[in-house]
């Protein structure tokens, strides 16, 4: 079943990919939210540069038809019309086509272009092996005789990918060196490919960074950034790579997984039209939410700036493999965990306490002083935390280690090759447990976090890297010495977290770091007794990719494995049956010549790390003589972190060409402590979706883990906290007003440690969080909300009015971002067929009939008295009590408290609630109901009868969420069912006026005319203005002919009127001088303010100087002022264009709060174009006339055409009568 209840309708993912291009028959699929946007897109292409894009992109690649059929497919054909459209129009394209597609031609294509054009082409990408990709992919399209290639990365070789050998030699160091030393090319080159890893050090430590970016400026080259996502985010390579792009005359990204994150989207800003390249992309989305995304992410694709088309899901097996076998070994060793974990988190907070004791006698010792400014000196510890999720996660991975070889031997017996993925080699915890030494720099990194430094100077001085992660050796560690160690054990990893807790970091007053033990007596104590409970955890072998390996070859398979790690273990028993490890240098293997012996069938299986997760080809295929034809299925070992390392792992079995689709497994534990980490996947899949699909929605979730992580798993999560305190406390969750105010907090904290508690406890808690959410999530969508994705609804309206909003800013767009916004009036008819007095009497009797009161009471009775006794028993730091009344008569919360608080909502109901009892409570105010002038967040009351009460079995009779009652509203067509969760929540009591039958009698039925208000044409700019503002929430809705569109759907009582009152903005430094021109221009002169736009500025009406940059027109004056804080102002005054200004009058002069100019009239076209620049700016309500008479929308945008249009609606029924 699906634990998620948002998600129970049928969802249409994709939709079969209708090519343009005529050359042969496309094969692939396409998500359906984007199959019109890019229709529309290449319906531009084939106007502005006709008759067609097959005949377009011949004449631009200098190829005729048959030449053109023989290197491309239909897909990749179009994909090079749309690029060479947005190189044409100056904008960047992101081909963003599933893993597996042919990404790669189409890039290929684009190099043969560009070389006509006589441009030099720089390759960027993750990995040197997919220089060889390229070049096959070159060699496919009639290519690899044109390219003069220089390769940047020393002592690489390109080599042929289907045959093994060698195609080109490295190009010698010291003549590369020698080219860069003069900041030249070599002679007719005509290519240059290079990874990211050379160019992510700052700049002033690059030579490589620093000689591409000249050769960039004077070259004017097109850019190709293969596996993008890799330069995304704030980092070094992501400064380097924006200022190449900056440099280039265009710049192609290329990346299935292109914006896993809203904050990946800034290194694509070159992708959108000029007004809109400023704008702070990360914020924005991140404030819109996945709405937001979904819409840019359709709105690039009918820009034609993105493409994206996907294999086929229907054939591909996604499936979740629950280990049954070994489900009570898992629950008997989660067991013995918790108990262990929960006394090391003890120890964590002892030793923060004393720390914070620590700091703060050195804070009041020192005060002011040099040595303590900016909490440079004082104590730090290792962050329990973060170890505590690794632990997690590697104590995961060691369950599985023997389902996996069995699934392994059986996909073998079937005919079928496995490929076994997990994130991390272990060897670097294998290197620090064989020589008792400690990685200093192993403070984990938090999760996705990048493996190299970010731009900006980390305030840590320890350099960092993840507790588990692939990492290469220090210098004389290459190898560890051939030899023979006791077996490697999970008790080992718990041991070597235990041992460096106690180990401090004392920084001195210039924050150098030095490391010394604890100097405390007790707390070395409670690590002896920690140890000795380790020393007796059983036995749990940690050396996945050996025992995977070792145990198919014992079985006749050969399994290579591709991965960084030197060393590699051969397991074997001991003398007294305890196993040992003999270590081993690992041979050498050229990463392509394995790829070459997995897919030649030398190999029956393959193990891959993190290291292979990009630029393989593992594909089943019989296309090609000796490549194994069998079926690939991958067994996710491990999954990363990085869900971009995820799907990119997907796409190594799963490509364009094979002959039989692969099968993804991934397998579960059983235990309650894995929920989160899939949910944090589910999570991030779809964020990711959102982005490249412009859906949330995903085939590849997994649909049992209920999505707990989100603002209602975080309500429900902190009402638990608060119910129980002395549990909360258990793991440091305790309620507080600084953590009220941080983003998912108490959900975060409460699973990441929920593995303290012992596994029936973890179920408890999860299931009672799975009713509680359900039943919330069912309140809300009874109410036509849907918190976490755009609401749907088959109206079937047509539009009745249509007036234009906000005009748009170019007087011929060839962009939807650019087009106006529209205040839009849509009606549909409705038929009401609510519940009738005669149906509500037959659910009566039929809930009376059903519903035993004294059985369910007493089955209920008899679990609280079991419940409170248990509560009674000593357990954590709780030392128990004598009975259940001395825990109700203690003055101190404790469990029974609690449990007795708990209970009670249950109990309350039970006693007060019957069949045919009336109900009020209170819920949240529709957007479609009128406030009647309220706020429109107030809350509506609600009243209704009961008709069912539907208990739950004995192992959820404690509760609340697990008791569910079924309502009937007058008016409503169907019944509403509320948990008894849900109706505490909402405040519920008995009403004093029960419900009679007329009341539903009276009720409006038939057909009912509704008219709704939405915000059509321009969706980014009007998702925009209502998120800023709160006006509504994005809405998908189906026309009169079926077709699903998107609107911003306004709050009833909000009219155009008081849309107008919103300020206008300003995109551009041409809009914004005639703004000002304008302004000076009216008489009499009044007073006029403009607000630069930032992620938290004020309003022309309402702004603070210390914040703001603002224009102030009065009296043919024109005034400047800024902040005088050095970091709100640097963005301007730092910039080059602002330092080169040749400025008549006198410069920015203030304090450190405020800084201000006068622009004299000489100087204004400058300054005025440097601040169009730099910010978007908004204008007084006033000036909406003005600029919508300015900027009147052509006939593209006229507002017959404006309704943003989407899909066709899924088995759209008939029109409504």
């Amino acid at each position: 079943l699906d634990a998620n209840p948002a998600e129970d309708e049928p969802v249409v993912y994709q939709v079969r990919y209708e090519a343009r291009s005529r050359i042969g028959e496309p094969i692939t699929m396409i998500p359906a939210n984007m199959a019109l946007a890019s229709r529309r897109a290449l319906d531009r292409v084939e106007q502005r540069h006709g008759p067609s894009v097959d005949a377009f992109v011949a004449r631009a690649l200098g190829r005729d038809r048959a030449d053109l059929e023989s290197a491309f497919s239909p897909e990749q054909v179009d994909a090079l019309a749309l690029a060479l459209h947005a190189l044409h129009q100056g904008r960047g394209f992101i081909e963003a086509d599933e893993t597996g597609i042919g990404k790669g031609r189409v890039l290929a294509g684009l190099a043969q272009w560009a070389w006509r054009e006589r441009r030099l082409v720089l390759f960027l990408t993750e990995k040197p092996n997919l220089f060889s990709d390229f070049y096959r992919d070159l060699t496919h399209t009639g290519g690899a005789a044109q390219a003069r290639p220089v390769i940047l990365n020393e002592g690489v070789a390109i080599k042929d990918t289907e045959r093994g050998h060698t195609l080109l030699r490295p190009t010698l160091a010291g003549e590369l060196r020698r080219w860069i030393d003069a900041g030249a090319l070599p002679p007719n080159c005509n290519l240059v490919l290079a990874t990211y890893s050379q160019i992510n050090r700052p700049w002033s430590q690059c030579p490589k960074a620093r000689w591409l970016l000249a050769i960039a400026e004077r070259e004017r080259p097109l850019v190709i950034a293969d596996e993008s996502h890799n330069a995304a985010g704030g980092s070094n390579t992501f400064e380097n790579v924006r200022a190449l792009v900056a440099a280039a005359s265009g710049v192609v990204f290329s990346s299935a997984t292109y914006a896993k994150r809203p904050d990946n989207l800034e290194l694509y800003a070159p992708v959108l039209p000029a007004p809109y390249r400023r704008d702070c992309l990360t914020e924005l989305l991140q404030a819109g939410g996945a709405p937001l995304q979904e819409v840019f992410s359709q709105m690039l694709a009918e820009d034609g700036v993105l493409v994206r088309r996907e294999h086929d899901l229907s054939q591909i097996a996604f499936r979740t493999a629950p280990d049954r076998r070994r489900e009570a070994r898992n629950r008997d060793l989660a067991d013995r965990l918790a108990g262990i974990l929960e006394q090391m988190a003890y120890l964590g907070g002892d030793i923060q306490a004393m720390i914070d004791e620590e700091n703060q006698r050195l804070a009041e010792a020192l005060g002011d002083s040099d040595e303590r400014r900016g909490a440079r000196a004082g104590l730090q510890s290792m962050n329990f935390g973060s170890r505590l999720y690794q632990l997690n996660r590697l104590f995961l991975l060691a369950l599985k280690v023997d389902h996996a070889v069995e699934f392994g031997l059986g996909e073998l017996q079937a005919g079928r090759k496995p490929v076994f993925v997990l994130e991390h080699t272990l060897e670097t915890l294998l290197r620090e447990v064989i020589t008792n030494r400690f990685d200093d720099r192993s403070d984990a990194l938090g999760d996705d976090d990048p493996p190299e430094r970010p731009a900006a100077p980390d305030p840590q001085p320890m350099t960092t890297r993840p507790l588990l992660e692939d990492s290469a050796p220090e210098p004389g560690t290459a190898h560890a010495p051939s030899d023979t160690y006791p077996a490697l054990h999970f008790r080992d990893a718990l041991q070597r977290v235990l041992d460096r807790m106690m180990t401090l970091t004392r920084r001195d007053r210039y924050g150098g770091a030095t490391q010394e033990p604890i100097h405390a007596p007790e707390l070395w104590a409670l690590h002896a007794h920690i140890s000795r409970q380790i020393a007796r955890f059983p036995d749990l072998e940690l050396s996945p990719l050996d025992r995977v390996r070792q145990s198919l070859e014992q079985h006749g398979y050969r399994c290579g494995e591709l991965s960084g790690r030197q060393f590699w273990l051969r397991l074997e028993p001991g003398a007294a049956g305890e196993g040992r490890m003999v270590v081993q240098p690992r041979p050498a293997e050229d990463r392509s010549d394995l790829i070459f012996r997995f897919n030649t069938d030398q190999y029956q299986a393959l193990i891959l790390t993190r290291s292979g997760a990009t630029g393989l080809s593992l594909h089943a295929r019989a296309d090609v003589p000796g490549w194994s034809s069998a079926p690939r299925a991958l067994f996710e070992l491990q999954i990363p972190q990085n869900v971009a390392e995820r799907i990119q792992f997907w796409g190594r079995v799963n490509r364009r060409g094979q002959c039989a689709p692969p099968v993804v497994v991934t397998p579960t534990t059983g235990l309650p402590g894995e929920v989160r980490l899939i949910a944090m996947q589910n999570a991030k899949l779809r964020q990711l979706s959102a982005n490249t699909t412009s859906s949330q929605d995903n085939a590849a979730l997994a649909r049992t883990i209920p999505d707990l992580l989100n603002a209602i798993g975080n309500r429900v999560a902190r009402d638990w906290a608060a119910q129980n305190p002395a549990e909360a406390l258990r793991l440091d969750a305790a309620v507080s007003r600084e953590r009220d105010g941080l983003p998912l907090w108490y959900v975060n904290r409460v699973m990441s440690r929920i593995l303290l508690f012992p596994v029936d406890q973890q179920e408890r808690l999860l299931d009672q969080w799975s009713g509680n959410y359900a039943g919330i999530l069912e309140h809300y969508r009874s109410q036509g909300l849907h918190p976490f994705r755009t609401a749907e609804a088959d109206w079937r309206a047509e539009t009745v009015a249509q007036q234009l909003f906000e005009g748009t800013a170019a007087a011929d767009p060839d962009s939807v971002f650019l087009a106006p916004i529209y205040y839009t009036t849509v009606q549909y008819d409705e038929r009401l067929n609510p519940l009738s007095g005669e149906r509500v009497q037959r659910l009566l009797d039929r809930g009376a009939a059903r519903y035993d009161a004294a059985s369910t009471r007493a089955e209920f009775t008899a679990v609280q008295a079991r419940r409170l006794q248990q509560a009674t028993q000593p357990h954590g730091r709780f030392p128990g009590v004598a009975s259940v009344e001395e825990g109700l008569a203690a003055p101190d919360d404790n469990p029974v408290k609690t449990v007795h608080q708990a209970l009670q909502v249950i109990a309350r109901f039970l006693d007060a609630v019957q069949i045919g009892t009336t109900l009020e409570w209170y819920d949240a105010r529709s957007p479609v109901e009128p406030a009647d002038g309220a706020d429109p967040t107030e809350t509506v009351l609600r009243r209704g009868w009961v008709v069912e009460i539907d208990p739950p079995l004995e192992k959820g009779a404690h509760l609340a969420g697990q008791y569910l009652v079924r309502l009937a509203l007058p008016g409503e067509p169907r019944l509403v069912t509320r948990s008894v969760y849900g109706l505490h929540q909402a405040d519920y009591a008995v009403s004093p006026t029960p419900l009679r039958l007329e009341d539903f009698d009276r009720a409006e039925r038939g057909l009912v005319r509704r008219r709704r208000h939405l915000l059509t044409g321009n969706l980014y700019a009007a998702l925009q203005l209502a998120t800023r503002e709160n006006l509504g929430r994005p809405q998908l809705f189906t026309d009169a002919e079926g077709q699903r569109q998107r609107g911003v759907l306004l709050h009833a009582d909000y009219t155009l009127t008081e849309l107008r009152d919103q300020p206008v903005l300003l995109r551009g430094p041409a809009v914004l001088a005639a703004c000002v021109a304008h302004a000076l221009q009216q008489r009499p002169l009044p007073l006029t303010v403009l607000i630069a736009q930032t992620d938290d500025g004020g309003h022309p009406l309402q702004f603070d100087r210390r914040r703001d940059f603002v224009l102030e027109i009065e009296a043919d004056a024109v005034r400047l002022s800024i902040p005088g804080a050095h970091a709100r102002n640097a963005v301007l005054l730092h910039s080059q264009a602002w330092r080169a200004l040749p400025l008549a009058g006198e410069p920015l002069a203030g304090d450190r709060a405020v800084m201000t100019m006068r622009i004299e009239p000489a100087d204004r076209a400058a300054v005025l174009a440097v601040l169009g620049e730099t910010f978007a700016w908004y204008a007084p309500a006033k000036y909406r006339d003005w600029y919508n008479t300015q900027h009147e929308p052509s006939a593209t945008h006229r507002p017959e055409s404006a309704v943003a249009r989407g899909e066709p609606a899924r088995a759209a029924p008939p029109p409504r009568p």
